[in-house]
C-alpha cells in the first residue's frame, strides 16, 4: 500500500490545561497533527487537526475546542505560488475567541516574486460564524489584503 500522507508531524502541549485564576491566565492543553502530501511537482496538500481544552475556566468549567484546516498549494513557476485554505473552528463556549459557535473560513492568496527584492501578496478571505455575531455585530466578514515585501 502507498502512504497517502508521508510527511506527518504531531505535537502536544505539556501544560496542565487549567485556567490559572491567581494570574488570570488561560493555560489550554493543545494537541496538533499535520500531514502533507505532494501531489505533483506543482501541487501539494496539507491537512491539520487541532484540539484542546481548558478546565476550571470561570463561568464555563471545562472549555473544549477543535479545528480542522486544509491547504491546497499550487506553484506553477519559481516566481509564483497560489494557496487556498479552508478552516473549521468550533469554540463551543467562546472561551478561545470570545464568541461561541462554529467558525468557517475560506481564503485564497498569491505570492508573486515581482523582482529579486519585491514580493507581492494579495489575499481574499471570507469568515462566518453560525451561532453568534463576532464580527462587529455581524455573522460574516470579508477581508481583502495586499502586502508588498521589500528586502534589501
Amino acid at each position: 500500500t502507498t502512504n497517502l500522507f508521508h510527511d506527518a508531524e504531531g505535537a502536544g502541549s505539556a501544560g496542565n490545561g487549567r485556567y490559572a485564576a491567581e494570574h488570570d491566565v488561560h493555560n489550554p492543553r493543545v494537541f496538533d497533527r499535520v500531514v502533507t502530501r505532494r501531489l505533483s511537482t506543482e501541487w501539494s496538500m496539507t491537512l491539520e487537526g487541532l484540539g484542546g481544552y481548558e478546565t476550571q475556566t470561570p463561568e464555563v468549567g471545562t472549555a473544549p475546542w477543535f479545528s480542522g484546516v486544509g491547504y491546497l498549494a499550487w506553484t506553477p513557476r519559481d516566481d509564483l505560488a497560489a494557496t487556498m485554505r479552508l478552516e473549521l473552528f468550533n469554540d463551543e463556549q467562546g472561551n478561545r475567541t470570545g464568541s461561541r459557535g462554529l467558525y468557517t473560513a475560506i481564503s485564497a492568496g498569491l505570492a508573486w516574486q515581482w523582482s529579486e527584492r519585491l514580493l507581492l501578496r494579495p489575499e481574499l478571505r471570507f469568515d462566518n460564524n453560525s451561532e453568534s455575531r463576532p464580527f462587529a455585530g455581524d455573522r460574516s466578514l470579508l477581508t481583502a489584503t495586499l502586502d508588498l515585501i521589500v528586502s534589501w
